[in-house]
């Protein structure tokens, strides 16, 4: 009895239940997979985004009016043509969209 007051005034009881509870319950590898999940996250912010965009969507990435690029077809990535329809609504895939945040004004007056 000596012994465990002696170890409870030294808190090594508390750390070695801790560290038993802690390894009976896995709850190290689960903080590992957590902090794999939120860098995983995190990194699908960076450069990825949606498979398939409309255009209010890539005209809001780009940071060009919405209604101005609704009403003139050469603003609009592919000139106004849609790769595909999903519900019925007109969609661009992510890599068209891509390409076309790199295209100015000016090169596509050529």
């Amino acid at each position: 009895m000596e012994d465990i007051s002696k170890r409870l005034m030294n808190n090594e009881l508390g750390t070695d239940l801790v560290s038993s509870l802690r390894a009976a319950l896995g709850v190290d590898q689960l903080l590992q997979k957590i902090d794999d999940l939120n860098d995983k996250l995190e990194n699908m912010g960076e450069g990825e985004g949606p498979a398939y965009y409309t255009l209010k969507l890539a005209c809001a990435k780009k940071g060009i009016s919405y209604n101005s690029a609704k009403s003139n077809l050469r603003l609009q990535p592919k000139h106004g043509i849609e790769d595909c329809r999903i519900s019925g609504r007109r969609m661009l895939r992510r890599s068209t969209i891509e390409a076309w945040l790199d295209i100015t004004d000016k090169d596509d007056d050529k």
